[in-house]
């Protein structure tokens, strides 16, 4: 193998003296074809392969890839998961095309520019993995696609009921007493997704934010190290299965805001679970209803 790629590279490096010769030049380096593009730099004409999973290399028999070339990836229906390696610059016109499969995408920070018919034809859930501020995440937004970006230890994205405000998906840190922030990269924090801290045992205390509408479901289940939370004023609603199986939980603190709590929302949480209510509120009536021990704020322990 490194005979082959020395004796590749050298016939290559022998094309680049006259450049009539290296126009519509094809080359393959395993499942890639690819063609120059300047002296100095190539594109992917065609992956060939079959992947499921495929990370698009920054190079090919040690030349810099600049572009993911038009229709590169068309009709790789076997796609689920690609990562665009750093470097890449540029992704072609139907690059990606007809991928019907293709679950998620990560497009490096060096990305400058990407065809609007980039992703036609995927599937509308596919996510677009970012970096803040990027081209890649100014595409995304500006063609309404589902995105998450890293920020800190949070993974989020935007949804159309909420297009210009974060939704939490993902929890990555190391757990302990962890602080919701009110902003991720400037956008207010709406929403805790489904099964964004889920099986987080090591999650001891959770803050959340002023201005949180919404924990979605299954959100924090099995977050078997929590005792206690307080939900913020202005939540809206606690999805099903939110907080179940949180063996440890004893004590939560729900504001009158909350007009909405999913099914089994508390279920499996500690036998002495108490619910600290507003009277008259939804969540008192729920509590009643559903035979949760419950307390008012003044009441104390």
């Amino acid at each position: 193998m490194h005979l082959f790629l020395e004796t590749n590279h050298i016939s290559l490096t022998k094309a680049r003296k006259g450049h009539s010769t290296m126009e519509n030049v094809q080359y393959t380096n395993g499942d890639y074809q690819y063609a120059f593009i300047s002296e100095e730099a190539i594109e992917i004409l065609r992956y060939t392969g079959n992947d499921s999973k495929l990370n698009v290399p920054e190079s090919l028999d040690f030349l810099p890839v600049a572009r993911i070339g038009d229709e590169a990836l068309k009709g790789c229906s076997s796609l689920t998961n690609v990562v665009i390696c750093e470097g890449i610059q540029h992704i072609g016109t139907r690059a990606f095309s007809g991928c019907c499969s293709l679950a998620s995408i990560n497009i490096p920070a060096s990305v400058v520019s990407i065809a609007d018919s980039a992703f036609e034809g995927c599937p509308a859930s596919l996510v677009f993995i970012v970096h803040p501020n990027s081209a890649g995440h100014r595409w995304a937004i500006a063609n309404h696609q589902h995105i998450d970006t890293f920020s800190s230890s949070f993974l989020y994205g935007f949804y159309n009921q909420w297009p210009e405000r974060a939704v939490v998906e993902k929890y990555v840190g190391d757990g302990g007493n962890v602080v919701l922030p009110h902003e991720l990269d400037g956008y207010p924090v709406v929403c805790v997704w489904e099964r964004a801290f889920r099986g987080c045992q090591s999650l001891t205390g959770i803050v959340f934010p002023e201005g949180l509408e919404g924990i979605a479901e299954e959100a924090f289940c099995h977050c078997s190290s929590l005792t206690h939370i307080v939900l913020p004023n202005g939540l809206k609603y606690i999805g099903s299965w939110a907080f179940s199986d949180c063996k440890s939980l004893r004590r939560v603190v729900i504001p009158a805001s909350v007009t909405s709590i999913g099914v089994d929302a508390f279920a499996g949480c500690a036998d002495d679970l108490t619910l600290i209510v507003e009277k008259d509120s939804y969540a008192h009536h729920w509590a009643e209803e559903m035979r949760y021990p419950y307390l008012y704020p003044d009441d104390g322990d």
